[in-house]
């Protein structure tokens, strides 16, 4: 897995950057569900998983928008990319 994810094309403002992010995104979490399934996991259970973990990782960036800057920070994404996962995953 080693899709690499374009970066935005235009301002974060633009009502179309979910659309677009969620373009950008759908082949790279359709390799990671599919690399999942492969190693054993139930699809059901594989989506599920990812719903909570996308959440987890939008509230933790809530918490901590700027990972980078603190020290024990593990990688996370915005908020609103749990509703994007979600809707991709569905």
């Amino acid at each position: 897995m080693t899709t690499s994810i374009p970066s935005p094309g235009q301002a974060m403002s633009d009502v179309d950057s979910q659309i677009t992010c969620e373009a950008a995104i759908e082949l790279p979490v359709r390799e990671l569900v599919d690399a999942i399934i492969q190693a054993g996991w139930q699809p059901m259970v594989v989506y599920a998983a990812m719903k909570v973990v996308a959440e987890r990782q939008g509230n933790a960036y809530t918490e901590d928008p700027d990972p980078r800057r603190s020290r024990a920070g593990p990688s996370t994404i915005p908020s609103f990319a749990g509703s994007l996962l979600i809707g991709v995953l569905l």
